[in-house]
């Protein structure tokens, strides 16, 4: 197949356009199959090609005269922004709980659901028991790993980790409300870091110079056979790049150690 842009231009009365509030595009193919007119959640968890609408609004600039200013769906790049975050932000807030208040006594919202360290979490990355963090929310996964359109390894992958990023890039609204169900608690943050708990903590610099060790008395990890680690992100260099064509490169890493083997098992290069 080739792709090619087609430019193309129509000319709309002002006073059409004072009257409106949005303005929409949608294509047709030779078929006469259309594209959708809103997004639609598919079995593969993928967005659609739907209208393309850009919202209009009347104001009034400096000079008193009226204007117009156009609004599209959202901003170029990751720029926060655009129409689509104004609805999708106040469907939130009709839907969402009352905001739960903090206590002046405790650093902790004052709630009774159940308070979880990292350490905790990261404990729970099986299949008997899995847990997952998104945006603090602690969710146990675990009921739904048979029935997860994705697969189990998909989620058995960042299972004992945060994976906010990944789960918001590919999941839609009515995944999002499907999560709930699961949740089990919250995420310590405040006053601990993500490691420790309020009774195991430590304060002070007195404190933690004593778990401190001399810089002579640190010996050096030994050289792991296998580079991958589950869970684990590695730092590899880049050795070589070509240009196979304008818009495609090729890079070739090295493993962190000569001596290594990437570690990659048959089918869980997810």
């Amino acid at each position: 197949k080739y792709w090619c842009w087609c430019f193309w231009s129509l000319e709309v009365e002002v006073l059409d356009l004072l009257s409106a509030k949005e303005i929409a595009v949608r294509a047709i193919d030779e078929t006469h199959n259309t594209q959708p007119e809103k997004l639609i959640w598919n079995v593969m968890g993928m967005m659609n090609n739907c209208w393309f609408r850009v919202k209009m609004n009347v104001c009034k600039p400096h000079k008193g005269e009226i204007g117009i200013v156009f609004e599209h769906p959202t901003q170029p790049g990751n720029q926060s922004g655009g129409w689509m975050a104004k609805e999708r932000h106040l469907e939130i807030s009709a839907v969402a709980p009352p905001t739960l208040k903090k206590s002046i006594s405790t650093p902790f919202m004052n709630t009774a659901s159940k308070m979880y360290s990292m350490s905790e979490v990261r404990k729970h990355n099986s299949s008997d028991s899995a847990w997952i963090i998104v945006h603090g929310h602690i969710y146990d996964v675990s009921r739904f790993l048979k029935d997860h359109p994705g697969g189990v390894d998909s989620i058995l992958i960042n299972a004992g980790t945060d994976c906010t990023e990944e789960f918001d890039a590919i999941h839609s609204d009515k995944a999002k409300k499907l999560l709930e169900e699961f949740r089990i608690g919250e995420l310590i943050t405040t006053g601990y870091t993500s490691d420790s708990s309020p009774n195991t903590s430590v304060h002070g610099s007195s404190s933690i110079s004593s778990f401190l060790a001399p810089i002579k008395e640190l010996v050096q990890t030994p050289t792991r056979s296998v580079a991958l680690i589950p869970r684990e992100k590695i730092p590899c260099k880049l050795v070589d790049k070509q240009s196979i064509s304008p818009d495609v490169r090729k890079f070739k890493f090295a493993l962190p150690c000569e001596d290594q083997v990437l570690g990659l098992p048959v089918g869980k290069h997810i």
